[in-house]
């Protein structure tokens, strides 16, 4: 597809969402705009992971960590706002991207050479404000109206779900897309492994699940919308294990990067305190796994465990049951998780203390296998995209990251420039944020 058609073909679909804002004064809302307050979307506190590591913290070698080439392609999808007084839309993107085999798939498209055939799905939901709007919806295909379970996208809908839904949606079928098409990969990746990394977790477990799971304990009769938000995460995490699942029948693991920790517990969760307290250190009470983990590594420099030069460091593995995450509850056949964190110093040589780079890297028992019988680990993987090309996170996902937020800014920037143009008002917030784009 050229410049010309893909102009074409979103000048087309940008249309179709003006022409349903009415040119005369509209009824009335159908709701009110209300927002919950209650956190849906963070990530839920697993019920009782387990700590399967026999230290502390390990030291990883640089010269045992298999020099064996991997092709990873990076996958990552982003999402944006472009706020109406008529309707809220949400526009998403998401990007497969490798450092060797280079742009494998953009959605939306750019005039760009790819490996795999294009996507043809929709990447923008609106949520809209009045019938009126709502009824001219109906039938553009291109646009999202109802989530995954089929609940209409009204008002009241949380709207950071809206996006993740959209975004989270958009990631899992480009993988379901990359195991479809393995056989095209395969023909340029030839001889190496080929290695799926996301940004962000194997599989998200967002905190909504934990709070259905509570109320249900406590015989709660009505749940409101969380009834409906847990029907469109229950399909999304469907499609997310046929996606992991479809690739891993092909020998092609993946595995997931976290790189937010300063609202995880998983780590807190785990028996890891306990393992520490066994050798004598005592934390106290932490808030999140990255003050635990600074906590520990402060302390073993200031009793000279961990000395200069630095090396690379990892914490785990952790194993995450399919119990421990809320979701079995709701859904059949959810794979276990595997982790490990993975500590990577900017420089071997610090002054008083060090500085470092912290993620966490999941993955499942048969995407490790699949790792394992190539002779190396996942967080092998992790290190050798790290280190080996000059930075402190998994390249490939810098990259995807860095691509995906690309495509999805200059996408709302047109769109919000073109409802401007019609004489379309933006809220304060996305004129505000559209301004922060332009000056980019």
């Amino acid at each position: 597809m050229d410049i010309y058609n893909i102009i074409e073909s979103y000048e087309k679909l940008l249309e179709k969402i003006v022409s349903s804002i009415p040119d005369t004064s509209i009824s009335r809302n159908i709701y009110s705009r209300i927002e919950n307050p209650i956190n849906y979307i963070s990530e839920a506190e697993p019920l009782k992971p387990v700590y399967k590591g026999d230290k502390i913290i390990t030291e990883i070698d640089m010269d045992n960590i298999p020099k064996k080439e991997h092709v990873i392609i990076g996958v990552d999808g982003s999402s944006r706002v472009v706020d109406t007084p008529y309707m809220f839309i949400g526009i998403a993107s998401v990007t497969a991207c490798s450092r060797i085999l280079g742009e494998v798939l953009d959605h939306p498209p750019l005039p760009a050479k790819y490996i795999l055939p294009p996507l043809r799905i929709p990447f923008i939901a609106i949520s809209p404000d009045t019938v009126e709007i709502e009824d001219k919806l109906k039938g553009i295909g291109e646009i999202i109206t109802h989530s995954p379970a089929g609940v209409p996208y009204t008002p009241d809908y949380n709207k950071s779900l809206i996006l993740d839904e959209l975004r989270t949606s958009l990631e899992t079928k480009m993988i379901i897309h990359i195991g479809l098409n393995n056989k095209i990969l395969m023909k340029y990746v030839r001889e190496k492994e080929l290695v799926i990394l996301l940004d962000g977790p194997i599989y998200p477990v967002p905190n909504l699940f934990k709070q259905h799971y509570n109320l249900l304990h406590t015989r709660t009769p009505g749940k409101g919308k969380l009834d409906d938000y847990i029907a469109s995460w229950r399909e999304i995490l469907i499609q997310r294990f046929y996606a992991i699942k479809l690739l891993e029948e092909n020998n092609i693991p993946v595995l997931g990067v976290v790189k937010r920790l300063e609202s995880s517990r998983l780590l807190i969760a785990s028996n890891y305190k306990s393992l520490l307290l066994e050798q004598g250190i005592s934390l106290g009470d932490l808030g999140n796994d990255q003050a635990l983990i600074n906590m520990v590594i402060r302390y073993l420099i200031s009793n000279d465990v961990l000395k200069q030069p630095y090396k690379p460091m990892i914490i785990g593995p952790i194993i995450i049951p399919a119990e421990s995450t809320y979701i079995n509850h709701y859904i059949h056949e959810v794979p276990d998780k595997i982790a490990y964190y993975v500590i990577i110093p900017f420089h071997k040589y610090g002054e008083e203390r060090i500085h470092y780079s912290v993620f966490r890297i999941e993955t499942t028992k048969r995407s490790s296998k699949i790792i394992n019988d190539a002779g190396m680990n996942a967080y092998d993987i992790a290190i050798h995209d790290s280190l080996f090309y000059g930075t402190t996170l998994p390249s490939s996902i810098l990259i995807a990251d860095k691509r995906s937020k690309v495509l999805s800014r200059s996408f709302a920037n047109i769109l919000a420039r073109d409802l401007e143009a019609r004489g379309i008002p933006l809220t304060y917030d996305t004129i505000r944020t559209i301004e922060a784009y332009r000056s980019e």
